[in-house]
């Protein structure tokens, strides 16, 4: 049987405060299938990151592939009024 946990915590990274949400999915056998990390506020994720170090979070590049294009939406048609 599968399984989804949800966690949400607060804590101090520096002098920011953090408050963090975790989604966790496992299948039958209790191996993790997707774990999901959202934190916030932004300044706190930043400090977070400083935190643990260069490389540790993936950038817009890492997740999507066309983050870096410039003047385009997802679906390719071209942003207005920027």
């Amino acid at each position: 049987m599968s399984t989804t946990t949800h966690d949400v915590r607060r804590a101090g990274v520096g002098n920011r405060d953090v408050e963090g949400w975790d989604h966790l999915m496992t299948d039958s056998d209790g191996l993790i299938t997707t774990l999901v990390v959202m934190v916030r506020p932004l300044s706190g994720l930043i400090a977070l990151a400083e935190a643990m170090g260069p490389g540790s979070l993936p950038t817009a590049a890492d997740v999507h592939p066309r983050a870096g294009v410039q003047g385009e939406e997802r679906s390719g048609r071209r942003r207005r009024g920027r």
